[in-house]
């Protein structure tokens, strides 16, 4: 029997200590890491707004950020938010609250400032902002007051200052007609605001129909194009829009009915 040299040995005992010492660790890890209640309940940060087929148990569940900071408490059930929903700043502050029923907002929604007190008050039906929505400046006075139906923002915005001071809204819509009928068989109408600067959107619809059209644009204008035959007779009971940003951020339409009689 050929010897052994003590020099192998020793290497081979200090290899088998190495190893050893990496598998206890590594299982240690494994073990641990499965008793954490995070990693237990954490879901690749699912926004409950998108998960509408989802494997979650039935009761609330967290999600995290990247760097492990609490992102969500969702209710789940049948898969689905259903229940309270809260998201978290990544300060672990209140972000946002709102009931959830099978995966869509429906019921109160409030967003936070990081002071605590509210930004944005709204109420929403099976995912659609429905009714009055409400915000509020940080020093917790009103801020704006809107109207939404079926997710659609209505007229009447009405925003205040700081200091509780109603703004006027002294942007008005313009409509203006352009006869063309005898040049190209065509009838216009050029829809604009009396304050060229602001950038808007413009619609138009019959009072018949409940589906507005968005208007092309010429320059800051939306036109309203008609084909019109010599001495034909046109009526048009229109309802016009136009939408645009407010310096404070919201959503301004304006709405004006306008009866269009061509001889």
């Amino acid at each position: 029997m050929i010897p052994i040299p003590q020099s192998l040995i020793k290497k081979s005992n200090y290899t088998m200590k190495i190893l050893t010492l990496f598998c206890l660790t590594f299982v240690s890890v494994l073990v641990l890491s499965g008793c954490n209640p995070k990693q237990q309940t954490t879901d690749a940060n699912t926004d409950p707004d998108q998960m509408q087929n989802g494997e979650m148990k039935d009761g609330e569940h967290s999600t995290y950020y990247p760097d492990g900071k609490l992102k969500y408490k969702v209710e789940y059930k049948d898969g689905k938010a259903n229940g309270r929903v809260r998201q978290y700043y990544t300060d672990g502050k209140l972000y946002m609250e709102a009931v959830f029923k099978d995966g869509r907002r429906n019921g109160k929604c409030t967003y936070f400032f990081k002071n605590g007190s509210a930004y944005s008050v709204s109420n929403y039906v099976n995912g659609n902002k429905e009714g009055i929505e409400s915000k509020y400046w940080e020093n917790g006075k009103l801020l704006s007051v809107n109207t939404y139906k079926k997710d659609k923002v209505q007229p009447g915005l009405k925003e205040y200052k700081q200091d509780g001071t109603l703004i006027d809204n002294e942007v008005k819509l313009l409509i203006k007609e352009v006869d063309h009928t005898s040049l190209e068989g065509k009838y216009y109408l050029y829809v604009s605001l009396s304050n060229p600067k602001i950038v808007a959107n413009f619609f138009s619809r019959t009072a018949s129909e409940e589906i507005r059209q968005k208007l092309k644009m010429t320059g800051n204008s939306g036109i309203v194009e008609f084909n019109l035959a010599p001495r034909q007779f046109l009526f048009k009971h229109l309802i016009i829009d136009a939408e645009y940003k407010t310096p404070r951020g919201n959503t301004m339409r304006l709405q004006r009915e306008y009866n269009l009689a061509v001889n």
